[in-house]
């Protein structure tokens, strides 16, 4: 599977990813990220994640680790 970074910029991040196109993989993702402290908005559609977050609040590291956590999730790897 691969992935597309497509924007990543200050609070707000936009990734294109095959595995995403599954839709209980989506609403697994969607459900993730939403419980996670400091993200204010989650968007899966048609293989696409939309995520804003409070940028105060994660940095890079953060979302390493959120990175690391959604590959197992849904099972994939980002190469």
């Amino acid at each position: 599977m691969s992935y597309r970074v497509k924007e990543f910029g200050r609070g707000r991040i936009c990734v294109e990813h095959d595995a995403l196109r599954s839709r209980e993989k989506a609403a697994a993702v969607r459900a993730f990220l939403g419980a996670v402290d400091g993200v204010n908005r989650v968007e899966v559609d048609e293989g696409v994640l939309l995520l804003e977050y409070d940028a105060a609040r994660l940095g890079h590291g953060d979302l390493f680790q959120i990175a690391r956590r959604l590959e197992a999730l849904t099972g994939e790897s980002g190469a």
